[in-house]
């Protein structure tokens, strides 16, 4: 753990900047009290996030559930998709475990009170990605240093207790105690060693999501896509939802234990854009959104770099996918999975029937009043994965991939040659694209399911 050099020497004109901003103005006052109120606001509607999945968890085990959202009644497993405002409600252990360390030490360090009043005391500009991904001149001092500047010598070995997230659970707590110190220099070392850049590129991907849900329309589609657990350990669900403009249309893809690699993603999202198709067949955009996790879902170069063949294969013009860092904004996705296992389970049980394969999931589940429910077979699986293998084998590697979350398709000089436009956030930042070339084959084709043999539509 690092401690403050001996004699720090950071930039002096922005150390002075810093400490002048640190202190507590009547107007500083103001704002740390706003932002303490719209803390309290995002922490009740986080408990409210988590006792209704709670609800609709345990509403598994029963026969029935009445669950109340917001003040609206739904009986059952009807489902709002306006429920809750989902994506601006953090999960994110991350957040969690750096605001704990905040709140620790904020009696120590005048006007830091919240995550953003250190961000801003410790960087030039929290809205700037140089500053926020360690690439500013003007603000690489040691953040320790900067911190032991501004907190009085007497408090520096004081002790305090404080909590941090074990696992990825908001109810697993630890007590941890250490002294001021050693506090400054566990959230030092966090914020140096990711925390910024995830604190930023958290924040611009939830504008991106707000904004291209609110933009979306029969023409430019919002599509936002995640695996749900498995039922029974036998069916897995593949979940979406698509925004356009006013309309929503909620899916559910069963399947036969699939590997939930990328050929099985890009699978289910074939018969997604199938079916999204024949709902706004003026589409010609599509946006896709989905949760930075496991790296074989969706985050992977064989996935991603499937994308400049979107063109060829679904007749789309324009293609982009963003990813949002795991635990954030899955509420509305996560409940699309929960209504469609506790409506099976409802009526599994009512009949005394054990669902053990995705066939007999898909029966009790196609007549679900809100989500169209779409049977994928194993044949089909396995028949894409045999194009998919072969088009991805030769695919380059996208390099630092786990700090890019925005990805585009463009064309290239010819129709066969396409390019993936790469970048750490959907402000596309000019100095961090990467560009990667990819040549189309026209034998390449993912072929579309005939005769209706490998995938059943709810219709």
């Amino acid at each position: 753990m690092k401690s403050p050099s001996t004699a720090p020497a950071p930039n002096a004109r922005a150390l002075a900047r810093r400490m002048y901003r640190a202190r507590m103005s009547e107007e500083k006052r103001k704002e740390t009290n706003r932002r303490r109120s719209e803390r309290r606001r995002q922490q009740q509607k986080k408990q409210l996030l988590e006792a209704t999945f709670n609800l609709l968890v345990d509403s598994l085990l029963e026969e029935s559930v009445e669950t109340v959202l917001q003040g609206e009644q739904h009986q059952g497993t009807t489902l709002s998709i306006s429920s809750l405002d989902s994506e601006q409600i953090c999960l994110c252990k991350d957040h969690e475990n750096f605001s704990f360390l905040v709140t620790a030490i904020s009696k120590y360090l005048p006007g830091c009170d919240t995550t953003e009043d250190f961000l801003e005391i410790v960087t030039c500009d929290i809205n700037d990605i140089k500053c926020m991904a360690g690439h500013c001149l003007d603000c690489n001092e040691p953040i320790v240093d900067i911190l032991y500047l501004l907190i009085s010598p007497d408090n520096i070995n004081r002790k305090v207790k404080y909590k941090q997230l074990q696992e990825a659970h908001i109810e697993l707590l630890v007590l941890h105690e250490n002294t001021v110190g050693q506090l400054i220099s566990i959230a030092s070392e966090k914020a140096s060693a990711g925390y910024k850049f995830h604190h930023y590129t958290n924040k611009v991907q939830q504008i991106a999501f707000e904004n291209n849900r609110a933009n979306s329309s029969v023409f430019e589609v919002f599509l936002h896509i995640d695996y749900a657990s498995r039922y029974a350990d036998e069916v897995t669900i593949f979940t979406a939802i698509v925004y356009a403009g006013e309309n929503h249309l909620l899916l559910t893809l069963i399947a036969d234990d699939a590997t939930e690699d990328y050929c099985s993603t890009i699978t289910f999202l074939k018969a997604v854009i199938k079916e999204l198709k024949e709902k706004f067949p003026t589409v010609m955009e599509i946006k896709i959104v989905s949760a930075d996790g496991n790296a074989s879902h969706f985050k992977s170069k064989s996935n991603l770099g499937n994308l400049v063949y979107y063109q060829q294969d679904y007749e789309i013009n324009t293609i982009s996918w963003d990813f949002f860092a795991l635990y954030h904004g899955k509420g509305e996705i996560d409940f699309v999975g929960n209504s469609i296992k506790n409506y099976v389970k409802e009526k599994a049980d009512l009949q005394n029937v054990i669902i053990d394969s995705a066939e007999k999931f898909y029966t009790y589940a196609k007549d679900h009043e809100d989500i169209s429910v779409i049977y994928v077979k194993r044949e089909e699986l396995v028949e894409d994965c045999e194009v998919l293998k072969a088009r991805t084998f030769s695919f380059p590697n996208i390099e630092g991939l786990e700090n890019l979350h925005h990805f585009e398709v463009v064309c290239g000089t010819t129709p066969y040659d396409m390019q993936l436009k790469c970048w750490p956030t959907s402000k596309c930042e000019e100095d961090f694209e990467i560009v990667i070339d990819y040549t189309l084959y026209e034998y390449d084709v993912l072929e579309e399911s005939t005769n209706n043999k490998s995938v059943i539509s709810a219709d």
